[in-house]
Parts: structure tokens; C-alpha cells; sequence
């Protein structure tokens, strides 16, 4: 390959960089001589050294491509006892291309990527995303707010103190490290006006989204509601009593994730009491969904009661509700269907469960009635009550149970033998042919003290446990079987969904959705405790909202990945927390601008392609790729203008010169497909095939 002609070019110093620059002469008439009327940086030579390796710009590359294969340096030669400078041009070695000076090492940077790729395209094109940028992008806080959450959800047992040296490894969507006293001040910035326009944004821009899936006519809606502590005061407001049994003032917090995308569509922290059934049905009711979709609300114990389920059919509201065992409306029914729940005949494979169907007209005061006519004008609807039985879970109450038992009552009876024991030795007796002095006495009284069941253990033997007509021990088996059946047995309640199957996975999928929500409580607990600032509180609500908000987001598409039964390496894990950990090896080298991923290999890198981490379907593309693999192959000639030739070994910068475009366009590219590489890394066949797809080019192999 011939050497390219180099344009003129002219060095200044300013004693840190020697700077490399090109030059355009002009003729002065008065003068009669040329002068230099401007000049542009190309390029430029580190640690101030008049000579050395020249760094040329990305512009002047992008205008001379023919450059970008060499090595450019400054040198000064002497010609006829004459000193000069000369740039001479060469081929870079195999040994000169692995060696990195010191100087340049300490700007060497490593971070780590994989997880921030995961998080970044879950919430890609979602209606999350889109609300966040709407309304907190001023001052770039949105992607400040969701750095923070990134950052709970890879170090969750860290405090926030701990943000700014995890920022300095970690690629962030804000690439600063912050300081405790910015956070505070990012923090303080979200208040209660902020938050109700974020959720006014969201509620329509998951509107849009609802639109493109008007194929569903049921959509579920997960609703949880839990209690956070904090020790920070404010005297003007008034906090529920907190139910972990300290003495911290109360939170709670409402949250509603639509089931089918993971994504929310509503959240608010109340400082006293749980929102009540009437708060959220105006909640369903402000969000205006479509008509051709039927919201069905799906919640745990926290509105299961005839109250809140008048108030859902007085309004139209559709639910699902996991009721407790001992509800009155069904702890007749379970006894009915008991044995035919404990009969394997009716075990669904399925869901791995028995399950039993019933169907009761429930009463509920009119919506138009008066308030004195209530309580005689009443309508009725159809409530389908599926009753769940786990035999896993009962078996392990039943062991536990009969464990619990013996321990309790060998407790009791080695008690009463060691009472019985001392009475004698006060009486004065000689036990065993032995005399036992005082201090024996005081160690055995000592010792039947550790051995008196205490109130709750003395409860539990009373409950479950009766004596038969010959004063002997026996388990009481109604009590018994009421202890197995709350372990065992769930049982939910629908006006609307009839299938139990359907039943079941739904709430399912709900039990999910407050694992992630449940995050929120863990992630603050321990972290706010020790705030005493109550007016970063609703920001820190508003950052873990958004954290709990990404694992709803990446569990449902792990969960669509499941369905559609793609599959994964042998060595990747589905679970939220170990993929994290999978993906938290991948390591990104920024070193003279470029960017060099390690802890990546090929199996990994698909697993980041995968469409269960990235919307990039790489697979796909290479499946529509082969499907006419053969035709293209036979149709196309070596010779052909659209058959692009690969060699092994071939660089980026080399496929970029065979497509004849800018390397910059091929590295873009690349990194959409979760791949990070600089211009003279190789590129595999497969990758290299996908690329050429794109500008409608065919690459065969060099034979």
C-alpha cells in the first residue's frame, strides 16, 4: 500500500501539547509576500515534546480516511548540518500496538457496563421514560434521579453516602460522581407539584402504549400498599402508627403497575392512614382507560372486605382479591370442598395446585338508593370464589406442626419432671442415695426456669391440643386442620374472571409485582432511619419509586422471555438478582477516547443482545438474514458490487474502507447491538454479516 501525501501542515507549542495544524496562505499585494491567514488543530503531541507520536483528531480522520492505518510522527532530522522537523509515516507493529506509554495509563478508565446496558434498554421506549424526560429533564435531572436508582438497585445495601465512589466505576446515565450535599440538593427538588405532572404524563403516555395493544380485553392492574419508616419529623404533619412495632413515624405507599407491560401508572406516599377502597377507584377512574379494554384491579389482604367489594361493584370495577381463610363469606365454602381439594384427582398439573370453583350471589346496596332506602334496596352480582391448595405448603405445615408439638410438650413434660424433683428435695428427701446442697438447689431451680413454656407456647399447646375421656393428651384435629388449612390454602374472589386458571396466574403475576414494590421498603428502611431532613423524603420516595419501577419493567420481560420459551446460555440465570450479578463482570476501558469491553465473551455478549435484555433482535436479524441465504449466494458473484469480501482478521476500520463509509457509522452500529469497540479491534463474520445487511451488502468469506 502506497504511503498517502500528508497536507501542509505547521507545529505550535504552548509548552503542555504540541499542537499540529494545517494552514492556508494568502498573497499580500502591498507587501508582495505571502502570509498565513489561518490555521485549524488536526492533531497533537503529548507532554509538550516538540517530537513524538502525533494523535490526529476524529475530524481530520473523517477527511482523511487513508490516515487512519498509520502511524504519524514527528521527527528532527539534520540535513547538511541543518536541523528540521519531518512527520514520517508508518505501518504500526504488532509489538508497538500493545504498548501503552505510563503517562497515557493514568488516564486510563474502567468501568463497569453490563448492567447499566440491561437498565438502560428496559426502559427504553417506555412510558416511564418518556414522563421522566417530559417533565424532570431541566438540568439534566432525570437521568440524575435514574443514576441514583440504578445505583439501589446494583448496591442495595448501600446508603446514598456511598453513590459518589460507586459512580466513579460504574457507567451512569449521569456520568458525574455526585456528592452527598448535590444529592441532597437533586433530592430537594422533587416536590409534590413535580410528582402529580410527572404522573399526569405517565397516565397518558401509557394511554398511547394501550393503544397499540387493543387485542387484550382484560388488563391487569396490580395494586400494593405498604408502611415505611422514618425517623425525621416534621410538626405540621401527622404520621400512622408504624407497624413493625417501633416507635418511627408511619408512610405508606400506594402503588399500580399495569400486569402486562410491568409498567406503573400511578404512585403516592400518605403520611397517615392506607388509602382507602373509594381513593382507589377514583385513582382507576382518573387514569381513563380505553373502553375496549376492561381494567380488572388485583390486590392482596389490604381491601378484602365487604365494604370494599360493594363499593368495587357499586362503581363497575372489576377484581381480584386474595381473601383471608377465615373471611365469612367463604369459611363455610372450604369446609365443603375440603376433601375434594385433599383428592389427587383434582391436582392440576398446570399450576401445581387443587383448586375448586364456586359461584354465590352477593347482595350489595344500590348506587342509586338513598341513604335510608339502603338498607332494603339491593343488587346483586355473581362473586366466583376459587379456592387454592398447595400440598407442597402442606406438607411442610404438617411436619412443622407435628415438630412444634413434641418440642413443646417434651418441654412440658421435662419441666414438670424437674418441678416435681425439687418439691422433694425441699421436703427434704434424699434422692438417689445423694445429699444436695443449697447451692444444687438454687442451680436447679435456675434450670426449670429456662424450662416454663412461656404465654405464647402454653397458647399454642392449649389451642391445639385436648385432653380425651381418660385424661390422656390429644391433638385437637378441628383446631389442627384450621392451622394447616390458612398455611395451605389461598382463596380468591372475581366478579369477572371465572377461569381459576387465569385466577391464579393473574394474582401470580401480582406477587411478583410486590417483590419489586417491597424493595422500595427494603431499599429505605435501614437509610431512613437516620434522616433527619423531611424535605429530601418525598425525593427519596420518588428515586426508589423509580427503582422498584425498572425491577417491575425487567421482571415482565423476563417473564415475556419465558413464554415465548427462548432460550438462554446454559450459564445465565433469569432471577432478577443473579443477572444483575452476571452482567456486573462486563467492564468498559476508556483509553484515548477509545472504548474497550472486557469479561465479555461471545456467550454473554448474546445474552445483552438477547430481546430478554436488549429490543435490538439480533436473532432475528440473523434469521431473516439466512432466509435467503441461498439465493443471494447464488445470484451474487465475488465480482458483484454488492458482495463484500471477509478476511480473517478483518479490523473495523477495514469494513469500514470495504462499504466505503466512516468508521464512526460501523462503531454506532455496533454499540447498538450492546457491542463497544475501537476502530482497529477485529470484527467477527457474524457481526460483520449484520452490518453489511444493513447497507444492503452480502459478505462471503475469502476463499
Amino acid at each position: 500500500m502506497d504511503t498517502p501525501k500528508l497536507p501542509p501542515l505547521v507545529a505550535q507549542s504552548n509548552g503542555k501539547y504540541t499542537y499540529i495544524c494545517t494552514f492556508t496562505n494568502k498573497w499580500d499585494k502591498d507587501k508582495q509576500r505571502s502570509y498565513r491567514a489561518g490555521s485549524v488543530t488536526v492533531g497533537k503531541i503529548d507532554g509538550g515534546s516538540k517530537v513524538g507520536v502525533i494523535k490526529w483528531t476524529e475530524a481530520f480522520l473523517e477527511e482523511h480516511p487513508e490516515f487512519k492505518n498509520f502511524v504519524a510522527t514527528r521527527k528532527l532530522v539534520t540535513n547538511n548540518g541543518k536541523n528540521s522537523y519531518e512527520i514520517e509515516l508508518s505501518k504500526p507493529s504488532a509489538q508497538e500496538d500493545k504498548l501503552i506509554p505510563l503517562k497515557d495509563s493514568l488516564d486510563l478508565k474502567k468501568l463497569n457496563v453490563g448492567v447499566t446496558w440491561l437498565f438502560d434498554e428496559i426502559l427504553s421506549d417506555t412510558p416511564l421514560a418518556s414522563a421522566l424526560k417530559m417533565n424532570l429533564s431541566t438540568n439534566k435531572l432525570d437521568i440524575k434521579l435514574l443514576s441514583q436508582a440504578y445505583f439501589k438497585l446494583i448496591e442495595p445495601e448501600r446508603s446514598i453516602d456511598f453513590y459518589e465512589i460507586f459512580a466513579t466505576y460504574t457507567k451512569l446515565p449521569f456520568k458525574k460522581a455526585l456528592a452527598p450535599r448535590s444529592i441532597t440538593k437533586i433530592l430537594q427538588e422533587i416536590d409534590a407539584k413535580s410528582i402529580l405532572q410527572f404522573l399526569k404524563t405517565l397516565k397518558q403516555e401509557c394511554t398511547l402504549q394501550d393503544d397499540k395493544n387493543i387485542n387484550h380485553t382484560n388488563v391487569y392492574y396490580a395494586l400494593e400498599a405498604n408502611s415505611i419508616a422514618t425517623s425525621s419529623f416534621d410538626q405540621e404533619n401527622n404520621f400512622g402508627q408504624f407497624k413493625d412495632l417501633d416507635n418511627l413515624k408511619q408512610f405508606n405507599v400506594l402503588m399500580m403497575v399495569n400486569q402486562d407491560t410491568g409498567c406503573p401508572i400511578y404512585y403516592k406516599e400518605y403520611q397517615d392512614a392506607k388509602p382507602n377502597i373509594a381513593t382507589v377507584i377514583d385513582i382507576l377512574k382518573d387514569a381513563k382507560l380505553k373502553d375496549c379494554q376492561k381494567p380488572i384491579l388485583v390486590s392482596n389482604r389490604d381491601y378484602d372486605t365487604i365494604i370494599s367489594i360493594s363499593k368495587l361493584l357499586k362503581n363497575n370495577q372489576s377484581f381480584i382479591f386474595n381473601l383471608s381463610t377465615k373471611f365469612t363469606l367463604v369459611k363455610k365454602e372450604i369446609a365443603k370442598v375440603l376433601n375434594t381439594l385433599l383428592d389427587d384427582c383434582d391436582y392440576n398439573r398446570k399450576i401445581g395446585l387443587s383448586h375448586v370453583t364456586l359461584k354465590q350471589d352477593f347482595k350489595f346496596p344500590s348506587k342509586s338508593a338513598s341513604t335510608l332506602d339502603k338498607a332494603r334496596s339491593k343488587e346483586t352480582a355473581p362473586l366466583y370464589i376459587h379456592v387454592f391448595l398447595d400440598h407442597y405448603k402442606r406438607e411442610i405445615a404438617q411436619d412443622e406442626f407435628r415438630y412444634t408439638l413434641r418440642y413443646l410438650l417434651d418441654k412440658q413434660n421435662l419441666y414438670l419432671q424437674k418441678l416435681q424433683f425439687i418439691s422433694q428435695l425441699k421436703k427434704g428427701e434424699s434422692l438417689k442415695n445423694k445429699a444436695y446442697t443449697t447451692e444444687d438447689l438454687e442451680r436447679f431451680e435456675n434450670e426449670l426456669s429456662s424450662l416454663k413454656l412461656s404465654q405464647e407456647e402454653q397458647a399454642w399447646i392449649d389451642k391445639f391440643t385436648c385432653f380425651d375421656a381418660d385424661h390422656k393428651r390429644i391433638v385437637n384435629n378441628k383446631a389442627k386442620e384450621n392451622y394447616l388449612t390458612s398455611m395451605c390454602i389461598r382463596v380468591l374472589v372475581s366478579d369477572t374472571v371465572s377461569d381459576p386458571v387465569k385466577a391464579h396466574l393473574a394474582y401470580e403475576d401480582r406477587v411478583e409485582v410486590e417483590k419489586c414494590f417491597r424493595s422500595v421498603k427494603d431499599y429505605t428502611l435501614d437509610v431512613f432511619e437516620h434522616i433527619s431532613n423531611f424535605k429530601i423524603l418525598t425525593g427519596k420516595f420518588f428515586v426508589h419509586f423509580l427503582a422498584a419501577s425498572i425491577q417491575c419493567l425487567l421482571r415482565q420481560r423476563i417473564y415475556e422471555t419465558k413464554i415465548r420459551r427462548s432460550k438462554y446460555p446454559t450459564e445465565f440465570d433469569a432471577s432478577i438478582e443473579k443477572l444483575i450479578a452476571n452482567l456486573s463482570t462486563i467492564t468498559q476501558i476508556v483509553f484515548n477516547g477509545a472504548n474497550f469491553i472486557s469479561g465479555m465473551d461471545n456467550k454473554k455478549k448474546k445474552q445483552v443482545i438477547n430481546k430478554s435484555v436488549s429490543k435490538n433482535n439480533y436473532q432475528k436479524q440473523r434469521k431473516e438474514m439466512y432466509k435467503h441465504k441461498e439465493k443471494l449466494q447464488s445470484n451474487l458473484n465475488e465480482d458483484s458490487d454488492d458482495v463484500v469480501l471477509y478476511s480473517e482478521g478483518l479490523t473495523i476500520s477495514g469494513l469500514a474502507n470495504l462499504l466505503n463509509i466512516s468508521s464512526t457509522e460501523i462503531i454506532k452500529k455496533l454499540m447498538s447491538l450492546g457491542i463497544m469497540a475501537n476502530l482497529n479491534a477485529s470484527i467477527d463474520f457474524d457481526t460483520a454479516e449484520i452490518v453489511c445487511l444493513d447497507y444492503n451488502k452480502t459478505l462471503k468469506k475469502d476463499s
